[in-house]
C-alpha cells in the first residue's frame, strides 16, 4: 500500500508544485492550512499546530517508500530533520531484522551443510554396502561354483574310492598269490638245490664208472666203432630195401615176405647219418652178414647206445653244474666301478675278503649297496651314494647289474657321459644323477627303461635336445632336466608320458612356444620352465590342469594375462611364479579362492587396477611380490588387502615397490607377521608417517625411498 502511495505522491508532485505535502501525507489537510494562513495573528495557534503536523508527518513517514521519499526531499527541502529521525529509526529496525535473518540464514546453511555430510557419509555407506553386495555376490558365485567343484569332487573320491576298494582287494589277493607262489617257489629252490645235490654225487660216481670202464676197454675201441658203424649200415640197409620193396622194385620185391629180416625193430634205430655209406654196403652186406650175426651186432649196437647215453648224461651234468655264482658278475661290475673313481669314497669295498659263494655275498653290505631278498639273492638291486663326494666318471660296467631297481649318484663331483649301457638295467625306475658335472647328450638306449618313473639330470652340463626315445617310457612321473644346456623346442610329444606329476625344464635353452598339447598331462602338479628363451602367450588349455600346485613361468617373455578364474581351475596352487615377463591385465580376485597358496610372486611384469582385498585370507602367504609393475590405490579402501595378509603368520616378504600406490597405508600393517624380513614398499606416493617399522625386529630389507612419509624413522 505504501509503495504505490509513493508512486501517486511522486506524479502528484511533478504535476502540481505549489503545495506537495498534502499529497504525500495522503489526508485534506490543505484546507486548515489555508485558513490558518489567514489568520497570521494566531501565532501561538499555529506552532501548535505546526509541532501536530510534524508529528502527523512523522507518523506518515513510516508507510511511505523512502527511496521515493527522499527523492522528493532532496528536490524540495522539505521535512529534512523529521524524516532523518524516521530514516534512522527504519534503517535501525532494518539493521536488525537482516541481522535476524543473516544469522536465520546461516543456521540453515549450517543445517545444509549438516545434512550434506550426512548424505555424503549415506552415500559412502551406501558404494560400500554396494561393494559388500558385489563382494557378496563374487563370493556366493564363487561359494556355487565350489560346491558344484565339491560335487565333481565327491563323485570322483567315489570313483577313486571303489577303484581304492577293488585295486586294494585285487593287491590282496595277488599279495596271497605272490605268498603262495613264494612257499612254492622256497619249495622248488629246496627241490633244485637237493637235485643238485644229488646230480653232483652222481657226476662224481658216473664219472668214476665210465673212467673205469673206458680204461679196462680202450684196447676194444677201434672195433666197436667198426661194429658201431657196420650195424648202423646193416640197419639202414634194412629199411631201404624194404621200402624198395613196398614200392615194387623187382630185386627186393621178395623181401616184403621174408620173416628173417624185420628191419630196425629189431636190430635198433636208423642213423640218417650213416646213409651215404648204403650205397657201399648194398651190393655185399646181406652177403658177408647172416642174420644170428646181425643180432649179435645189435647187442653190441644196445650196448653202445647205453655207452653213448651214459656219456651224454656226463656231458649234460657237467655242462648244467653251477657255474660260478651268478652275483660274480654284479661283483665284478661294483669292482669296476669303483676304479673309475678317482676319490677314496669308496675305500670300504674291499675285493679280498668278498666270497661271492655265500647266500649273502660281502659285497651287499657294502656302503651304499642293497641287494635283493629270495626273489633276486646275491643281486644288487640298489646304489645310493648321494653326497659321497665321488670323483672321476661313471663305469660302463653299471649296465651289468641287470636287477637293479634305484641308483642315486646325485649331489657329487662325477665328470664324463651318462653310460648308455644303464639301458640294459630293464628292471631300473629311479635314476638320479643330478648335481654333478656329467656332460654330453642323454644316451638313446635309456629309452629301453620301460619300468622307469624319475629320471633325474638336474644341474649338470648336458647338452642337446631331450631323446625322443623318452617317448615310449610311458611310466615316466618325474622328468628333471633343469640347470643344463638343453635347447630347442619343448617338444610336443611329452604330452604321451601321461604319468608325468613332475616336469622341471628351468635354467636350460629352449625357446618358442610351450606346447599347448601339455594339456593332455592330467596328472601334472608341478610344472616349471623358468629362466628359458619361451615366448608367446601360455596356453589356455594348460590352465585347466586342475592338479597343479607349482606353476613357474618366471624369466622368459611371455605375454598375455592371467584367466580371471585361475584360483578355481587351479585350487590346490602352491606357488604361482611369473616373475620377469609381460603379462598384463588384473591380478585375479579369484586367488582368494586358492587355500594353499604360499608363495605369489608377479614381480616385474604389467599387471595393474587393484590388489584383491582377500589376497591373504586363507593365511597361508610367505611370499607376496607384486613390485614393478603398474598396480595403484586411489581410496582408503583399496589397501584393504593389507588387513588381509595380517592373517598370514608365516609371512616373510613384502614386495610393494616402483608401483601407483598411493594415499596412507593403514594402521593394521603394524599387525603384520613378526617373522617379516623383507619389506619393500620404494618408489610409490606414500603418505603418513612410519612409526610400524619398529614393530618387526627381523627386518633384513627394508626399502621407503622416494615416497611421501613424514615423520622420524624409528630406531
Amino acid at each position: 500500500m505504501g509503495s504505490s502511495i509513493g508512486v501517486v505522491v511522486v506524479a502528484e508532485a511533478k504535476a502540481v508544485v505549489v503545495d506537495p505535502l498534502p499529497c504525500i501525507l495522503g489526508d485534506d489537510s490543505s484546507e486548515s492550512e489555508g485558513d490558518a494562513m489567514g489568520a497570521s495573528s494566531a501565532t501561538t495557534s499555529r506552532s501548535e499546530e505546526a509541532s501536530a503536523r510534524a508529528d502527523h508527518a512523522r507518523h506518515q513517514f513510516k508507510t511511505v517508500d523512502y527511496h521515493k521519499l527522499l527523492c522528493y526531499n532532496l528536490e524540495h527541502n522539505c521535512f529534512g530533520h523529521h524524516m532523518s529521525e524516521v530514516l534512522e529509526e527504519r534503517v535501525a529496525l532494518e539493521v536488525i531484522k537482516r541481522g535476524d535473518a543473516l544469522e536465520f540464514f546461516q543456521k540453515e546453511l549450517d543445517r545444509v551443510e549438516d545434512e550434506k555430510k550426512q548424505l555424503a557419509v549415506e552415500a559412502s555407506d551406501l558404494r560400500i554396502a554396494l561393494w559388500k553386495a558385489e563382494d557378496v555376490k563374487t563370493r556366493v558365485e564363487s561359494l556355487e561354483k565350489e560346491v558344484h567343484s565339491l560335487k565333481a569332487t565327491k563323485e570322483l573320491s567315489l570313483s577313486w574310492l571303489e577303484k581304492a576298494v577293488a585295486s586294494n582287494e585285487g593287491l590282496r589277493k595277488e599279495i596271497e598269490a605272490e605268498r603262495s607262489s613264494s612257499q612254492a617257489l622256497g619249495a622248488q629252490v629246496e627241490l633244485l638245490q637237493k637235485r643238485l645235490e644229488d646230480a653232483r654225487a652222481a657226476s662224481v660216481a658216473v664219472a668214476e664208472l665210465f673212467f673205469g670202464w673206458f680204461k679196462e676197454n680202450l684196447a676194444k675201441l677201434p672195433d666197436f666203432i667198426g661194429g658201431a658203424m657196420d650195424f648202423g649200415a646193416l640197419s639202414c640197409t634194412t629199411n631201404l630195401c624194404k621200402t624198395l620193396g613196398r614200392m615194387g622194385c623187382s630185386h627186393f620185391v621178395g623181401l616184403k615176405g621174408r620173416k628173417d629180416l624185420d628191419g630196425p625193430s629189431e636190430l635198433g634205430e636208423t642213423s640218417t647219418e650213416t646213409m651215404k655209406p648204403v650205397q657201399n654196403f648194398m651190393k655185399y652186406f646181406w652177403v658177408k652178414f647172416g642174420r644170428a650175426d646181425a643180432c649179435s651186432m645189435a647187442e653190441a649196437h644196445h650196448a653202445a647206445i647205453s655207452m653213448l647215453t651214459l656219456i651224454t648224461n656226463i656231458l649234460f651234468v657237467t655242462s648244467t653244474s653251477p657255474s660260478p655264482n651268478p652275483s660274480h658278475h654284479d661283483f665284478l661290475a661294483l669292482l669296476s666301478l669303483k676304479s673309475h673313481i678317482t676319490s677314496d669314497a669308496l675305500s670300504s669295498w674291499d675285493a679280498a675278503s668278498n666270497d661271492t659263494s655265500k647266500p649273502v655275498p660281502n659285497f651287499c653290505k657294502w656302503t651304499g649297496v642293497t641287494c635283493g631278498d629270495r626273489r633276486h639273492p646275491g643281486h644288487v638291486t640298489a646304489i645310493d651314494l648321494h653326497g659321497y663326494g665321488l670323483g672321476g666318471t661313471i663305469s660302463q660296467d653299471i649296465g651289468n647289474l641287470t636287477y637293479l631297481h634305484f641308483i642315486d649318484l646325485s649331489s657329487n663331483n662325477l665328470v664324463g657321459d651318462i653310460p648308455s649301457s644303464l639301458g640294459n638295467c630293464r628292471r631300473l625306475r629311479t635314476m638320479n644323477l643330478s648335481s654333478n658335472h656329467l656332460s654330453g647328450s642323454v644316451p638313446t638306449p635309456l629309452g629301453h627303461l620301460s619300468k622307469l618313473k624319475i629320471f633325474n639330470v638336474n644341474y649338470n652340463n648336458l647338452t642337446g635336445e631331450i631323446p625322443t626315445t623318452l617317448f615310449n617310457v610311458t611310466t615316466l612321473m618325474f622328468l628333471r632336466i633343469g640347470g643344463n644346456s638343453f635347447q630347442g623346442q619343448i617338444p610336443s610329444w611329452l604330452s604321451n608320458l601321461t604319468s608325468l606329476t613332475d616336469l622341471y625344464l628351468v635354467n636350460n635353452n629352449f625357446s618358442g612356444n610351450i606346447p599347448a598339447d601339455l594339456c593332455k598331462l592330467s596328472n601334472l602338479t608341478g610344472f616349471d620352465v623358468m629362466n628359458n628363451k619361451l615366448d608367446g602367450p601360455v596356453p589356455p588349455s594348460l590352465f585347466n590342469i586342475s592338479s597343479i600346485t607349482i606353476l613357474g613361468l618366471a624369466k622368459n617373455q611371455l605375454t598375455g594375462s592371467l584367466p580371471l578364474d585361475i584360483g578355481f581351475k587351479l585350487p590346490k596352487l602352491y606357488a604361482l611364479v611369473t616373475y620377469n615377463n609381460y603379462f598384463e591385465g588384473p591380478i585375479p580376485a579369484s586367488l582368494s579362492n586358492a587355500s594353499e597358496l604360499q608363495y605369489l610372486i608377479l614381480r616385474g611384469n604389467q599387471y595393474h587396477g587393484f590388489i584383491p582385498r582377500e589376497i591373504g585370507i586363507h593365511g597361508k602367504l610367505k611370499f607376496f611380490s607384486v613390485g614393478h609393475n603398474e598396480l595403484q590405490t586411489t581410496k582408503p579402501t583399496d589397501w584393504e588387502f593389507i588387513t588381509s595378509i595380517t592373517n598370514c603368520s608365516n609371512l616373510k616378504r613384502i614386495d610393494l615397490e616402483q608401483n601407483n600406490f598411493s594415499g596412507v597405508m593403514p594402521v593394521s600393517i603394524a599387525n603384520l607377521s613378526r617373522k617379516l624380513e623383507w619389506l619393500t614398499i620404494g618408489t610409490n606416493h606414500i603418505a603418513g608417517t612410519i612409526s610400524w617399522v619398529g614393530m618387526f625386529q627381523n627386518l633384513t630389507k627394508l626399502t621407503l625411498e622416494d615416497n611421501l612419509f613424514t615423520g622420524t624413522l624409528p630406531i
